[in-house]
């Protein structure tokens, strides 16, 4: 899947096979693209669109619901909520339909704590 103007990126092995899949979002498309590595390659064949119903910003990837499987969640600009794509577990790297959140503000940004870089440690 290739976008008109891609917005955000979140890495992650979505399907678990030890390899790094990218997740890219399409501002325009107002959807998420799961794009599933081989040997090195992102192959389109291996690549799913899951719709945002919002101008997906920024998104990160995580085991939001603790069941050990990455996760993604994306800031969704135009809609002002939060997208949550919770992954299916199968070895799929498919992603159920999004769950959206509103925040009751615009959500413009998503930040992993993990990797916030605390004040004291420069």
């Amino acid at each position: 899947m290739r976008f008109g103007f891609p917005s955000c990126l979140t890495s992650g092995d979505f399907n678990g096979d030890g390899f790094q899949d990218l997740a890219v979002g399409g501002y325009v498309e107002r959807a998420l693209s799961v794009h599933l590595q081989r040997g090195g390659e992102f192959p389109l064949e291996r690549s799913t669109l899951r719709p945002t119903e919002g101008a997906p910003t920024h998104a990160l990837s995580a085991d939001l619901n603790s069941d050990g499987e990455l996760d993604i969640a994306a800031s969704l600009e135009i809609s002002g909520e939060l997208a949550v794509l919770l992954n299916l577990g199968n070895g799929s790297g498919e992603l159920n339909t999004t769950r959206r959140y509103g925040p009751g503000a615009q959500a413009r940004w998503i930040e992993d704590p993990r990797y916030r870089k605390r004040s004291h440690e420069r």
